[in-house]
């Protein structure tokens, strides 16, 4: 959702992202970290990082990209490559991760 009238490239005020067959990447915290000591990661930095890559078969993403009220809400489900299941779940608003939740099944 956009705002009437609003100028050519304004971030909307609501997005809403579903998926099937989206692609996931799960890295190691202190790896990330690290990458983000220049404040910049690429993808080469995250390939770099090795990381456990499965599709979700279920994904949904709430943003609300305004900076005096940001909210980001997603969760997905899956497959890992390597035949585990996961479940993502993260909800972030303005500064602050409110939720956080990573499970790797069998």
């Amino acid at each position: 959702m956009i705002e009437p009238n609003a100028p050519l490239g304004t971030f909307p005020v609501l997005a809403v992202s579903t998926g099937d067959s989206v692609p996931i990447w799960f890295v190691k915290w202190a790896d990330y970290q690290a990458a983000m000591a220049d404040n910049v990661v690429t993808i080469g930095d995250v390939i770099a990082m090795r990381p456990l890559c499965g599709i979700a078969t279920r994904f949904n993403e709430t943003l609300k990209p305004r900076l005096d009220d940001h909210l980001t809400f997603i969760t997905a489900s899956g497959k890992l490559d390597d035949g585990r299941t996961f479940e993502f779940h993260v909800t972030h608003v303005d500064d602050s991760s409110r939720a956080l939740r990573i499970t790797f099944g069998r």
